[in-house]
């Protein structure tokens, strides 16, 4: 990839938001009005980490979250059509992706990310605040209301994508078409793609020390698929060694698919699909590429001895 931007004379550009670094790469003959464009788009990026983190003390999240059973509370336009997408997308994946498993981390998961055996009063809990239904939103007034105690939002599997959506649109405004923009390299976006190429091509590899279940061998990047992202989006999820995925149609962690590719129009409808991917079945899989025709996924899931299975949906290149 660093050949190829190189080759197109791409413009390199460097934020860190989101715990992560975002770069956006644009092709234009102005590299300090392409510096000044991307600026624009990294202030957005931040606009939209100050709404979306559960982790910023007053962001519209972090406003949903402390919420009591019943009441509202105004969110940002962002804020709003991010939650709308998530609602979609908790319907069309069959409940695979659910902002609202905050409550299920906190009971399965210790601070340091290792897997603790919750009661079962805790686990009850945690199911009662858990459900995309548990949500509430007002196109009218603008407004989120919660219908339970303790309904904990967690934005983490599409902030990045939306991030990136949002500052796509920025570039589009400062007549910025041909961009390649990044989110800690696991969820990208391809604008128009450059002159005389198929697309902004990506990498997706498989680090052996996912799946290999003889550990003593020395960990190898695997080359699965080039991808040439053109007007589209790219997203990426996996299971790290030590990690843990909550299925949250089943209330506890699952012994998940090991990786999960996702490409459609829109960052934030591939993060959160990728995602997604890594709990959804096989069947689960092929009824939504079914319905959604334009867009593909890849599944990486452990087969024996030391070998893995690849499942394609959709129609690759």
């Amino acid at each position: 990839m660093s050949d190829f931007l190189d080759d197109v004379g791409a413009g390199q550009f460097l934020h860190e938001a989101m715990a992560a670094v975002f770069e956006i790469f644009i092709v234009h003959e102005d590299l300090e009005y392409a510096d000044q464009a991307a600026m624009a788009a990294f202030r957005m990026i931040d606009k939209i980490q100050a709404r979306l983190s559960r982790f910023v003390e007053n962001s519209d999240i972090s406003r949903i979250n402390n919420l009591k059973a019943g009441h509202s509370t105004v969110v940002g336009m962002d804020t709003f059509e991010c939650l709308q997408l998530c609602q979609q997308v908790n319907k069309d994946t069959f409940g695979a992706f659910d902002i609202t498993v905050g409550s299920l981390y906190k009971c399965w998961l210790n601070k340091d990310k290792s897997l603790r055996k919750p009661t079962a009063n805790e686990l009850a809990a945690a199911k009662q605040n858990t459900g995309t239904h548990l949500l509430h939103l007002d196109e009218d007034e603008m407004t989120a209301t919660v219908l339970a105690d303790g309904v904990s939002l967690d934005l983490g599997a599409i902030g990045k994508g939306f991030a990136l959506d949002k500052a796509a649109e920025v570039l589009e405004e400062w007549s910025i078409s041909t961009a390649f923009l990044h989110g800690a390299g696991s969820t990208v976006l391809g604008m128009k793609k450059p002159k005389g190429t198929k697309g902004w091509p990506i990498t997706m590899s498989l680090l052996n020390d996912l799946w290999k279940k003889d550990k003593s061998i020395e960990s190898e990047i695997e080359t699965l698929e080039i991808y040439d992202v053109d007007d589209s989006a790219l997203s990426g999820s996996n299971l790290e060694v030590g990690s843990h995925v909550i299925e949250p149609r089943l209330s506890k962690p699952v012994e998940a698919n090991i990786a999960a590719w996702a490409v459609t129009k829109t960052a934030s409808l591939a993060d959160a699909l990728s995602t997604s991917l890594l709990v959804m079945t096989d069947e689960e899989a092929k009824k939504y590429f079914k319905k959604h025709k334009k867009q593909k996924g890849m599944v990486i899931s452990p087969d024996a001895d030391d070998l893995y299975k690849i499942k394609k949906y959709g129609e690759w290149k």
